[in-house]
């Protein structure tokens, strides 16, 4: 856990492997910016993923009721098809890779 204060913006980017995603990676951390880059080509660079650590989710924390369908629904996605999709994108790498 990092205890140091914070000096600088934390900029996640998606798409970061070429065009207005590298550009705007390359401006922020110019401008002094810490960025967290993400990117399907990825691999091109660092040889592929060995793991994945598909960490993002959800959660409500109210008691379940039929008025939260929406809310559910969004959990459902972004839980499960959220973790599908990144599993997807990266499953070629992970499985060349021994992950």
């Amino acid at each position: 856990m990092n205890t140091q204060p914070k000096t600088s913006r934390v900029a996640v980017i998606t798409g970061a492997s070429s065009g207005i995603g590298e550009a705007t990676a390359r401006a922020l951390v110019a401008d002094g910016h810490q960025v967290a880059l993400l990117a399907r080509r990825v691999q091109r660079e660092l040889g592929g993923a060995d793991i994945l650590i598909n960490n993002a989710g959800v959660m409500l924390t109210a008691p379940f009721s039929k008025e939260q369908h929406a809310e559910h629904r969004q959990m459902v996605e972004v839980n499960l098809l959220g973790a599908m999709t990144v599993t997807d994108v990266f499953l070629d790498q992970l499985r060349a890779n021994g992950g």
